[in-house]
C-alpha cells in the first residue's frame, strides 16, 4: 500500500482569502473523467450526472462554511436480478470548513463534540479541513454522494423470493440457496 494519499475524484479547491462574510454561489459539475472515477470509488455501474450548488462564506478563525445542494444520476446492479437500476439522489447538506489543527482537535474529541465549537453550523459533523488556506469542497461532495447511495437498489416491485431450507419432498418448495451445501462435510 502507498504512503501516499490517492487524489480526490472530484477536486474543487476554493481559497479561504478569497471568500467574504457574504455567501458566494458556486456552481459544480463532474466531468466525465471525474463521474467515472466517482462510480469506481462508490462501486457502482456508473455516475451519469453529478451537479451541485453550493453557497460558501468565510467563518470565524480562518475557516470557511458552506451550503450544498447536489443532484447526481446513477446506476447500479439490482441486488435481486443484477440488472441496471437508474437512481436520482437529491441531497443537501451544511460543513464547516476549519483549518488543520481545528479540525485534528474536533475530530479527537468526537466523543466530546459540541455544536458550540463551530459557531452557528447546525449540523453534528466534525469539519472539513482547511490545508494552507483551501479547502476542498468537491471531496466533500463526494463523501457524500458515497454515503446517499443506496446499497441495496432493485427495481420497484422487486422481491427477494421465500426460501425454505428444507429438502423438497415433490411438494414444490423451493431449496435454499445454500441447501446443497448443508451436508457438504459428510461427502468429504
Amino acid at each position: 500500500m502507498s504512503s501516499q494519499q490517492a487524489a480526490p475524484d472530484f477536486r474543487r479547491m476554493i481559497e479561504v482569502a478569497t471568500l467574504g462574510e457574504r455567501e458566494e454561489r458556486v456552481v459544480l459539475t463532474a466531468t466525465p473523467e471525474e463521474r467515472a472515477a466517482l462510480a469506481k470509488r462508490t462501486g457502482v455501474q456508473s455516475v451519469e450526472a453529478l451537479e451541485a450548488e453550493a453557497f460558501v462564506r468565510a467563518a470565524n478563525g480562518g475557516g470557511a462554511r458552506a451550503r450544498v445542494t447536489f443532484h447526481a444520476d446513477v446506476i447500479q446492479s439490482s441486488v435481486v436480478t443484477l440488472e441496471p437500476v437508474q437512481s436520482r439522489i437529491d441531497e443537501a447538506f451544511e460543513v464547516e470548513f476549519q483549518p488543520r489543527g481545528d479540525a485534528d482537535e474536533a475530530k479527537e474529541s468526537e466523543d466530546d463534540f459540541s455544536l458550540e465549537a463551530f459557531g452557528d453550523i447546525e449540523a453534528s459533523e466534525p469539519p472539513g479541513e482547511v490545508v494552507d488556506g483551501w479547502f476542498d469542497l468537491g471531496d466533500m461532495i463526494a463523501q457524500y454522494l458515497s454515503l446517499a447511495i443506496d446499497p441495496y437498489p432493485r427495481h420497484p416491485g422487486e422481491e427477494f423470493g421465500e426460501w425454505d431450507d428444507t429438502p423438497d419432498k415433490g411438494e414444490g418448495k423451493k431449496a435454499g440457496p445454500f441447501a446443497a451445501l448443508k451436508n457438504w462435510r459428510s461427502r468429504a
